[in-house]
């Protein structure tokens, strides 16, 4: 009964990383992942159970481990089959849950790093827009400081604010 009970936490062990149901977790591991091709598979591999039903921003995750694929794959077929799948999975989860300031962020993360002619970057003004508003809304820096902070930092380094927008950003920050 104890080598019963000992294997099922072992394997328990094993797998909750696939079913990690906390967000703030899910958005570490992503980070985690950007540099490393293991990470990222590794995350692909987490993100990979995510089906219809869980919570959108796990979809969008999901997409996310299809980008950093793309980065690292060699093969320029693979690349572009990875980078279909992630816009597929991040476009869903925004049709599932278009206000999330989180979907929108990664979204804008992706449009604006992507080369020009993947043709993905029809949203990056309107998601600019939908984000330097919620930054500056009185209660979202309370909300997810750890969001606030990466989309703060994020729109800060870009060259896609204006002036005035960028000012806006610097009476943000701490």
């Amino acid at each position: 009964m104890k080598n019963c009970f000992l294997s099922f936490i072992i394997v328990l062990g094993q797998l909750s990383p696939v079913f990690a149901q906390d967000t703030q977790s899910l958005r570490k591991i992503f980070y985690e992942s950007k540099e490393s091709k293991k990470a990222a598979k590794n995350f692909q591999t987490i993100t990979k159970e995510y089906k219809m039903g869980v919570p959108p921003i796990f979809l969008a995750y999901k997409g996310m481990a299809n980008f950093l694929m793309a980065k690292h794959a060699n093969n320029p077929f693979k690349k572009l089959s990875y980078f279909r799948q992630g816009k597929i999975y991040l476009e869903e989860s925004l049709q599932l849950d278009s206000l999330n300031p989180e979907i929108i962020f990664l979204r804008f993360t992706v449009q604006t790093s992507t080369p020009p002619f993947l043709g993905y970057s029809n949203q990056i003004q309107t998601d600019k827009t939908k984000l330097l508003k919620y930054l500056t809304a009185s209660k979202t820096k309370f909300q997810d400081p750890d969001l606030f902070q990466r989309i703060l930092d994020f729109l800060s380094q870009s060259n896609f604010c204006t002036t005035e927008e960028q000012n806006q950003l610097n009476q943000l920050k701490p």
